[in-house]
């Protein structure tokens, strides 16, 4: 469904049927002459609130398959063409996917001049976002705005539960999308939606009947009017906070390097995309074009076109905006000898800024009809999770433990006491006493064992059969590390946390099942297999684990945790205010280099599909 909006100057009296005769006069342009049969002439009324009027005809067209038509074989095709209103917004629902994108084309760029449609533009992306991108996003179609490498994808398409949480703050931050479906609510309850955004148009699953059609359609343009209207609902500038963002002007467009043809038609699927014809076409131009000898001076930038390895001619483009609107005035020399309906082509292609990328080295990207800004952002690790430890209680109470002291020990050597496990005030204590019980990490029925030595898995290993929020069974590797400084006052270390989260990354093969099985029967005669627990009752040794582990499946939860106390909560909340600034102290400095490296610790954790959380003193 394309959607659109009156303009400021328009009309709403019979504002739909307006719409509607600019449609059939266009779709006469789209059919190059062939004028449609009109099975049902215009009929309007109104139903749940909208005002419609819609339009039966039939479509005489060559068969997708067929070169030459010398025999005149066409394929006759039903179209209905229905347009919605309701008070200044629209819908129009054309089943000929290519004639609603002629009529996109002609709101946006106004070249026919048909009157009766001036008084209609398209919604901005800004009302788009912020009326169906509030819910969870199943479904993007990313764009990419870095120089182009064979190390990473020019583009990609991502499904999941809740995107926004999937997105890597290191990789993604070169990509912008140009369409999402997303999970919005309506009246019978969260349903997904697609938003192509640069085509102003919206796509969803099939109505039943209807009545089902004009209630969903009131439902959609009434959003679109709530959201444009209310001064309450905030506005979605960009919902998707890692990827490149949209900026307005041209200004800093300098030092063009690269220029391709990336049509977004390639890269939605779900929405219609057009013909086959035009599908065709943007195929041609996409993967058999090149752009070489690319230069700029001012906003001019010319290059040498080839198509197929062959020279086509030079091509000038040169580039000016409005706000967000960015035009492409197109010119150029063809090569003598060159085919000038190829050339004529190229040239169209060119002035449709929806299929042309530029790349500058400003570091802008001209994408989709927009100008993005690629630049890497400082962004906070957000798995931090602060435990009072009890450092600022006395000597000898029960509740402080000894955050620089990793393992219980004896008198008469320095390695692991597993005996004492949970009896002294090191952290390993602090686990065995208390992880079972935590609220964030514990509270579920289960194992907790422990597995340190040369060749272990984590120093703990944790499975909830039954945890606490009733959801499946889960797993967690915790890795524990010492702080090097006990002082309340300490700053913070990149180096105590490097060779932990490393080990982490090392092990997370582990969190497949059957990889668990191997390595835990590995340590099963070990010594520190007796430091087996099942509800908090000591087993003494893993024979009911083992049996558990074999029996678990692959349908569980995965969680890694890092428990290092060297950033305490005073230091954190002190330098997580200030790290992003342009002059920072060498403590900021080590602040952003942790930052990072707990960022790319857990982007190898969500490649796994496991949480990653860093338990820091909360002193």
């Amino acid at each position: 469904m394309l959607l659109l909006k009156l303009t400021a100057k328009g009309s709403q009296a019979k504002s739909e049927e307006r719409l509607m005769e600019g449609a059939m006069e266009l779709l006469d342009i789209h059919l190059s002459g062939a004028h449609p049969k009109i099975v049902q002439a215009q009929k309007s009324g109104i139903k749940a609130a909208v005002n419609f009027t819609f339009t039966h005809y039939l479509e005489s067209v060559d068969p997708g398959w067929l070169l030459t038509n010398t025999a005149n074989i066409k394929d006759v095709v039903n179209q209905l063409l229905v347009v919605c209103r309701y008070k200044n917004f629209f819908g129009v629902f054309c089943s000929d996917s290519a004639a609603r994108n002629s009529l996109f084309k002609e709101i946006r760029d106004r070249k026919v001049g048909i009157k009766s449609l001036v008084d209609f533009e398209a919604v901005p992306r800004e009302v788009l976002d912020t009326a169906f991108m509030g819910g969870r996003t199943r479904t993007l179609w990313l764009s990419g705005v870095h120089r182009q490498t064979a190390l990473k994808p020019d583009s990609k398409m991502l499904v999941g539960m809740d995107l926004e949480n999937s997105l890597s703050p290191l990789e993604d931050q070169s990509y912008h999308y140009t369409a999402a479906r997303s999970m919005a609510a309506m009246a019978g309850g969260q349903r997904p939606i697609g938003l192509a955004h640069s085509k102003s148009s919206l796509w969803l699953s099939a109505t039943a009947n209807w009545t089902e059609f004009c209630s969903l359609s009131k439902e959609i343009l009434d959003a679109l009017w709530q959201t444009s209207t209310s001064t309450k609902k905030k506005a979605v500038a960009y919902p998707m906070r890692f990827l490149a963002e949209p900026v307005d002007g041209v200004a800093a467009l300098n030092g063009a390097f690269d220029v391709s043809f990336v049509p977004p038609e390639l890269l939605v699927m779900g929405a219609a995309n057009g013909s086959v014809k035009d599908q065709r076409l943007a195929e041609k131009w996409a993967y058999e074009s090149e752009f070489t000898k690319v230069n700029q001076t001012g906003n001019k930038i010319t290059s040498a076109a080839f198509l197929r390895g062959q020279e086509l001619g030079d091509v000038e483009l040169e580039i000016s905006s409005s706000t967000s609107k960015v035009t492409v005035k197109v010119s150029g020399k063809m090569k003598a000898g060159a085919s000038k309906p190829e050339w004529d082509e190229l040239l169209r292609a060119c002035r449709n800024t929806r299929w042309l990328k530029i790349r500058f080295d400003s570091g802008m990207t001209l994408s989709d009809g927009r100008v993005f800004k690629m630049r890497f952002r400082d962004y906070l690790f957000e798995g931090w999770r602060f435990e009072d430890l009890g450092e600022k209680l006395a000597a000898g109470n029960a509740k402080r433990f000894d955050v620089g002291k990793e393992k219980p020990t004896t008198a008469a050597a320095s390695g692991l006491s597993v005996n004492d496990i949970g009896k002294q005030k090191s952290l390993f204590c602090w686990v065995a006493s208390y992880w079972r019980t935590h609220p964030l990490f514990g509270c579920g029925n289960g194992f907790l064992f422990c597995d340190d030595g040369g060749d272990e898995i984590a120093d703990f290993i944790q499975l909830e059969t039954k945890p606490a929020d009733g959801g499946d069974p889960r797993l967690t590797l915790i890795h524990v590390k010492a702080a090097g400084s006990d002082t309340l006052g300490r700053q913070i270390s990149v180096a105590e946390y490097e060779v932990v989260c490393g080990q982490a990354v090392k092990n997370l093969h582990a969190l497949d099942s059957e990889s668990l099985q191997k390595m835990v029967r590995r340590n099963e005669t070990n010594s520190v297999a007796a430091a087996t627990w099942e509800n908090g009752l000591l087993l003494g040794n893993r024979k009911k684990l083992i049996q558990t582990i074999d029996g678990l499946g692959h349908n569980y939860r995965r969680r890694v945790v890092v428990l290092q106390p060297r950033v305490t909560k005073s230091r954190y909340d002190k330098v997580a205010k200030t790290f992003r600034n342009t002059t920072t102290t060498r403590e900021e400095d080590r602040f952003r280099q942790l930052n990072t490296l707990l960022l790319e610790a857990e982007l190898a954790c969500k490649g796994l599909g496991a949480e990653f959380y860093v338990i820091g003193s909360a002193c």
